[in-house]
C-alpha cells in the first residue's frame, strides 16, 4: 500500500465478496501486506445503535470505524471512496487500485450489498450499461 497525507491507496490482490456471515456484507481486499475491509450490517434492529447502520472500514486488524462515505466514484480501473470523516486520524479518502477492469459484479456489490447507491457516481469511463439502481437495503426487524 502507498500511503500519502490523506489518501490511504489499497492495491488489492485480490478481493473478495463475502455475502450474509454473521449478518454483515463485506468487500475483503487482499494486498501484499495485509488486508482491507469494508463491511455493512445486513439486518439492522431499531433498537441497536444508529453507529451500526454506517459501514465499517478496517485496515490490518488497526481500530476500525463505522463512518458514513460521502461519496464512492466508480471509474473503469479504481474506486475512489470519500469519508465523512477521517480513518486512523489521516485518511479522508480511499483509492481501491483494481488488478483487473471493475465488473458488474463490483458495482452491484457497493450498490446493493453495501447499501451505497444513495452514493454511487460513475466516472465518464464506465458506461451507462454499467449503471445500476439500488434495489437492496438493510432489512429491519
Amino acid at each position: 500500500m502507498i500511503i500519502d497525507r490523506t489518501t490511504l491507496n489499497v492495491k488489492p490482490e485480490r478481493i473478495e465478496y463475502v455475502y450474509d456471515t454473521l449478518d454483515t456484507n463485506a468487500l475483503h481486499c487482499i494486498t501484499a501486506d495485509g488486508y482491507f475491509d469494508i463491511q455493512r450490517c445486513v439486518y439492522i434492529d431499531p433498537k441497536d445503535d444508529l453507529i451500526f447502520k454506517k459501514p465499517y472500514i478496517e485496515l490490518d486488524e488497526q481500530n476500525g470505524i463505522y463512518c458514513d462515505f460521502e461519496e464512492v466514484q466508480i471509474s473503469a480501473n479504481s474506486i475512489h471512496i470519500t469519508l465523512e470523516r477521517y480513518f486512523l486520524s489521516d485518511y479522508k479518502h480511499i483509492i481501491i487500485n483494481m488488478t483487473e477492469e471493475v465488473d458488474l459484479k463490483t458495482i452491484d456489490f457497493f450498490v446493493n450489498h453495501l447499501f451505497l447507491g444513495d452514493v454511487v457516481k460513475y466516472a465518464e469511463d464506465i458506461g451507462i450499461d454499467m449503471h445500476i439502481e439500488q434495489t437492496e437495503f438493510p432489512d429491519q426487524f
